[in-house]
């Protein structure tokens, strides 16, 4: 795993850790990469699929979710 780099999609900037993909089939290939931050979850994707096609996803906003009480 490498270390967490500063991504920046339109929810903000996240550290993030990237995940490398990479996938083969006959005359079919694509390239993942993958970013996670800690806390939100997936917050980037940019895919190369054939000769150079590339797809890019961004997280376009994220609102933490409540914390849940516990019973005493």
């Amino acid at each position: 795993m490498g270390k967490e780099e500063e991504v920046d999609v339109p929810a903000g900037k996240f550290l993030a850790l990237r995940v490398e993909f990479e996938c083969e089939s006959g005359d079919f290939t694509q390239k993942d990469s993958l970013w996670y931050s800690r806390g939100v979850g997936l917050i980037k994707i940019v895919s190369t699929v054939g000769k150079g096609r590339e797809m890019t996803t961004e997280l376009k906003e994220f609102t933490p979710g409540k914390a849940e009480k516990k019973d005493k």
